[in-house]
């Protein structure tokens, strides 16, 4: 549970907070109509020079959406009314009367009910079985988002942060959230082998030794085409650790494993 705060005229409990910038950038859950809403406001994140340089940064370096409160509470909503359009499964963006001290540059979101799918594909006490059918439907719906990407030529179709962390589970259902900043660039092939690479090095050392080459396994089968997964693979540079030289290794095997599985098929 998150502390309890009386703000803008509101009880609230703070879910998450910036301590850097401007002090603004906070997501609280508050109740609206006996029900719960997660109301984000948006601030800086750093201080005003640093927010400037990432803004342009952003914008003009590496082909992203602004960092400015104002555009990332733009590409937010933009971004979340998209992904529903398709069918994709996201908070809603709703419409409700607010106090006037709440900041303008705000959403207010669904309550959305379950568990982040990185505490759950790292969890010990969860089978091997669970977890592989989790990652299968995620897997599946990647191949459907980006091949509707590339059809729209539609870059917001792609995360431009990756990570199973902003995943939530509900049965069978996952919700993906926080979208402030997203993707400008149109070399879509490339955009999604950054997203691919982006949820696999968020397997990170927290899952299970043992677990992880059958996970993996379960990308491998579900995620088409298979050729993006080897170039995905081929493109990794060491960007972080050595852990994520050996997991890439690892996902190089479980192509390997796939491709043998598959030549047994057509041989018998």
């Amino acid at each position: 549970m998150g502390k309890r705060v009386r703000i803008h005229g509101l009880d609230a409990e703070v879910l998450a907070s910036s301590s850097r910038g401007d002090g603004r950038h906070q997501v609280l859950r508050i109740e609206h109509g006996g029900k719960p809403i997660v109301l984000k406001l948006y601030g800086r994140k750093r201080d005003w020079l640093r927010d400037f340089l990432r803004d342009l940064g952003h914008r003009f370096l590496v082909r992203k959406t602004g960092m400015t409160p104002a555009a990332r509470m733009r590409t937010e909503r933009d971004t979340l009314e998209l992904w529903l359009r398709h069918g994709f499964t996201v908070p809603r963006v709703l419409d409700i009367e607010l106090p006037a001290e709440v900041p303008p540059l705000r959403l207010a979101l669904e309550w959305i009910r379950g568990r982040s799918m990185r505490d759950l594909l790292s969890d010990p006490v969860v089978n091997v079985e669970t977890k592989r059918a989790v990652l299968e439907r995620a897997v599946r719906e990647w191949t459907r988002r980006h091949e509707l990407a590339l059809k729209l030529r539609e870059p917001r179709l792609v995360q431009a942060h990756a990570t199973f962390g902003h995943v939530l589970v509900d049965g069978d259902l996952q919700t993906t959230f926080d979208f402030e900043v997203v993707w400008k660039g149109r070399n879509l092939e490339r955009l999604i082998r950054l997203e691919l690479l982006g949820f696999l090095g968020s397997f990170g050392p927290w899952i299970p030794p043992e677990q992880i080459d059958l996970l993996l396994d379960a990308v491998v089968e579900h995620y088409a085409p298979r050729d993006r997964l080897v170039e995905a693979a081929r493109s990794w540079r060491g960007r972080r650790e050595a852990g994520d030289a050996a997991l890439m290794e690892r996902l190089k095997d479980a192509i390997t494993r796939a491709e043998k599985r598959a030549e047994r098929r057509g041989s018998a």
